[in-house]
């Protein structure tokens, strides 16, 4: 039916195409989760930025505060 070469080549192609959709899978069912990741990370960034904005406000406002107390 087949010879040595045709199986191997046959082996080939099929262990090629079942980790190709392995890995079609894979990155299908972590899509959702990357996602998330995503979202997560930018809140993170904007979470951050805003915690250094309230720190320069209160740095300011201590600024102030010492100022207005030797007065």
């Amino acid at each position: 039916m087949f010879g040595s070469h045709e199986k191997t080549k046959l082996g080939y192609l099929f262990s090629n195409s079942l980790l190709a959709y392995l890995v079609l899978a894979v990155s299908l069912s972590f899509a959702p989760l990357n996602n998330q990741l995503e979202k997560h990370q930018r809140a993170d960034h904007e979470l951050k930025k805003r915690v250094l904005k309230l720190e320069f406000c209160l740095q300011e406002a201590r600024s102030h505060t010492r100022k207005l107390q030797r007065v």
